[in-house]
């Protein structure tokens, strides 16, 4: 660790990211190109200056300061709605909108949807990106990865959750410089002649090609979605029960091709490649051959974002071997980090990124530790058990704070999914790639594929065995970014104390348990106070609960209570929120909530024709009512309208509301209605 801390690129990595944070929270720069140019040619004469006049202390704060400028500058470049040629400067209602298929992303029932690049608003060229989505129709061909298509549909915002707690898609996209969506229907584009060639749209049609294929082979549907993840980086077909069987087994990173999948295959190629280094300057050559596999295999799973990160880290980390140079692996993956965060500095919001480098630290800095806290066993299997268990500890110690934080719980038994599956995924993977050359010559054995068919069937027999087991899995565990904080600085001084075997780090050590007490105890103690009643928003239903201290209770005149208990959304509200779910079924009217009173109209259209004081009119399953006069009668503070409701009869009752100068609140809008009492 200290040695990382006097390693130049890792000071200079620090700077680059503090810009990358100023200028995404803050909005330091905004000046042209050339301005830029002029300012870092300022630097560098005072720089040298510095240099030459031995004045360290100003030179390197002088160095920093660059590399700040650049992570800002960079983090500015790469938001697109700041240059001129964005489409939305030139976008008007019924313009003529030209864009080009570039990345095919993850499907539902009624739709294909993709990411587009905005080429043409108009007569005007353009840049910028959308998210497309095209209704499904089996009389129609759906476009391909680099068609252009023409249309005149509305862009639309992408809209934050609707519910609290939600996975909030729009800043997902946001961080991605994706602003708006388009939703199309087969009649509502064209597709246009002479779209280009692409070198993604060959890797996409290449891998096509070989999914074509092994579909022939007669693969059964769940086998031939794995293999389609594990190889050739598509998930599309996985299903949503399986997905979470991964989930809960905390397996799910084996479905997913990332440094785990990109280092085994490193290995491997290390391993086969061996006899070069007999040549001379085989070394070298072997490098170069690794290099370029791994880029094969990138270009064979469509130059997915995550596949090209992990080559680029592995692409780093061969050269610092080559190189021979002490802690190579560590300088390596600072190096590569720094080469991506140039390149695309978006990339530090990224969960993938975030948490694919620390467990890749995690592995070089606590693995060591953890082997060799235990008696190492002479029996060569149980060597290996050991070792592999230790990199899945060390990984997953380095994650779990973060994962924490953004998946609110903690397979217990991962240890077990990735002692029993993590062995076999090199043979998995050596396996699978003699399978579809195979299979793209025509000359692929039955017995090949109901041999690697099996193997597939096994591991997911596996997988389902540790994800059942719902006892381990601790969910609902809520971690707040200070939480994140503190316990990295405990898992630091720990890491520290043992290696050096000082007694502050010791200190230190119990100093963080204390921070991490405190943390939780302030978010409990927040946490209860809190009583709020809240109208989530559900399309076609209704909705209502009462949230105090650690308790959800949800009320509903239905008593299907097994619904609501597996309720995805209800289960989001409670990370963090609530850790008790209560359903409470009765035929209420009238809810009075401290000085409030809540009143509820459904489909029958009754209520007391009375004034009514402190009064929140809540309307259910579109009731047909007066509303002008409704409100001259109750004269009610507040009218919310649920997902319930027809769409026109909302629209009618926002105007009404309007006219009568009373608040009215639509979840489908404006999101769920919460009062804090």
């Amino acid at each position: 660790m200290k040695k990382l801390v006097r390693y130049i690129p890792f000071h200079l990595l620090l700077c680059l990211i503090a810009g990358i944070l100023i200028e995404f929270y803050i909005g330091l720069w905004s000046y042209e190109l050339y301005v830029f140019f002029v300012v870092q040619a300022i630097f560098f004469i005072v720089l040298i200056f510095t240099h030459l006049l031995k004045k360290q202390t100003s030179f390197k704060i002088l160095v920093s300061l660059v590399f700040l400028l650049i992570g800002v500058f960079a983090t500015y470049h790469s938001n697109p709605t700041y240059k001129k040629d964005y489409y939305l400067n030139f976008y008007e209602k019924d313009a003529g909108v030209v864009l080009k298929i570039f990345k095919k992303i993850k499907s539902n029932t009624f739709s294909s949807r993709y990411e587009a690049l905005v080429e043409r608003v108009g007569d005007n060229l353009t840049s910028g990106e959308v998210i497309l989505s095209i209704q499904k129709d089996s009389l129609s061909d759906l476009p391909k990865i680099n068609d252009l298509i023409v249309t005149t549909s509305l862009l639309q915002e992408v809209r934050s959750p609707l519910n609290p707690n939600q996975f909030d898609y729009k800043d997902y996209l946001n961080k991605k410089g994706i602003y708006h969506q388009i939703y199309l229907k087969s009649n509502d584009y064209k597709i246009l002649e002479g779209s280009a060639n692409s070198l993604q749209s060959l890797a996409l049609s290449i891998r096509e090609k070989i999914q074509k294929r092994l579909f022939e082979e007669k693969f059964l549907k769940d086998e031939l979605a794995i293999i389609n993840a594990i190889l050739l980086g598509d998930r599309q077909h996985i299903s949503q029960e399986l997905t979470e069987t991964y989930i809960n087994a905390g397996a799910i990173h084996i479905l997913a091709i990332s440094g785990l999948h990109i280092g085994i295959l490193y290995m491997l190629l290390l391993f086969f490649t061996k006899p070069l280094c007999y040549l001379n300057k085989g070394k070298l050559i072997q490098t170069v051959l690794v290099i370029v596999v791994l880029w094969m295999f990138a270009f064979l799973t469509g130059l997915a974002t995550s596949v090209v990160r992990s080559v680029t880290m592995f692409s780093f980390v061969a050269f610092g071997e080559l190189l021979k140079r002490e802690n190579a692996s560590e300088h390596s993956l600072i190096s590569s980090m720094f080469f991506l965060l140039l390149i695309h500095p978006m990339f530090l919001f990224d969960v993938g990124f975030q948490l694919s480098y620390l467990a890749v630290f995690s592995i070089v800095y606590l693995q060591p530790i953890f082997f060799h806290v235990v008696v190492t066993p002479k029996n060569y299997f149980l060597r290996k058990g050991l070792e592999l268990t230790s990199v899945s500890l060390a990984a997953q110690v380095g994650v779990l704070p973060l994962s924490l934080y953004y998946f609110h719980q903690f397979p217990s038994l991962f240890w077990l999914s990735n002692l029993l599956i993590v062995p076999f995924l090199g043979s998995i993977l050596t396996f699978g790639f003699f399978i579809i050359i195979l299979s793209l010559i025509n000359y692929l054995p039955t017995l090949f594929v109901s041999l690697y068919s099996f193997i597939i069937k096994l591991m997911n027999v596996i997988v389902s065995w540790i994800g059942n087991q719902e006892f381990f899995v601790l969910k609902q565990i809520s971690v707040s970014f200070l939480g994140i904080i503190v316990w990295y600085l405990c898992i630091i001084s720990l890491y520290q104390f043992f290696k050096d075997k000082k007694a502050k780090w010791i200190i230190y050590f119990l100093s963080s348990i204390l921070f991490i007490q405190i943390v939780s105890f302030k978010d409990t103690y927040e946490n209860q106070e809190t009583k709020e009643f809240i109208v989530f928003h559900k399309s076609r239903k209704s909705l209502v609960g009462i949230r105090e201290n650690d308790s959800l209770k949800i009320i509903r005149k239905s008593d299907k209570q097994e619904t609501i208990q597996k309720d995805k959304m209800l289960l989001s509200f409670m990370n963090g929120k609530a850790q008790t779910l209560v359903v409470e079924s009765k035929d209420y009217s009238v809810l009075n909530i401290e000085t409030k009173t809540v009143l509820f109209i459904d489909s029958l259209g009754v209520y007391p024709k009375k004034k009514l004081k402190e009064t929140i009119v809540v309307l259910q399953h579109s009731p047909k009512i007066n509303l002008s006069r409704f409100l001259e009668e109750v004269s009610p503070d507040q009218i919310v309208a649920d997902g319930s409701n027809y769409k026109s009869y909302v629209k009618q009752w926002k105007e009404t509301c309007k006219k009568g100068k009373t608040p009215f609140h639509y979840t489908g809008e404006n999101g769920a209605y919460i009062m804090k009492y």
